[in-house]
């Protein structure tokens, strides 16, 4: 085998390796992400605007609307998760 036949081998299996590691790498990344989406109870304004597809400024107005599922804490605004999926279902209907 040649020494440019040897190099572009070589240069191909690291690649390769760089390709597994950083798939490693975001493997547990990815788990905690899963994991944090599933413990997440409630969502602030700003989730709800990209979960619903609108405006932070629409989102304020459906907040301060009595049939939207809203928790005041202090200031904050938050609309629980299960809620928010229970609102949806029943918007569809």
């Amino acid at each position: 085998m040649n020494t440019t036949n040897h190099m572009n081998q070589l240069f191909q299996e690291v690649a390769e390796l760089n390709a597994k590691v950083l798939d490693l790498k975001q493997q547990p990344i990815q788990q905690k992400q899963e994991t944090q989406r599933e413990s997440i109870k409630t969502y602030n304004a700003k989730e709800v605007a990209k979960i619903l597809g609108i405006s932070r400024s629409m989102t304020y107005e459906l907040l301060r609307n009595p049939n939207f599922p809203v928790l005041h804490i202090g200031k904050r605004k938050v609309v629980p998760k299960h809620k928010l999926e229970q609102w949806i279902d029943q918007q569809a209907q």
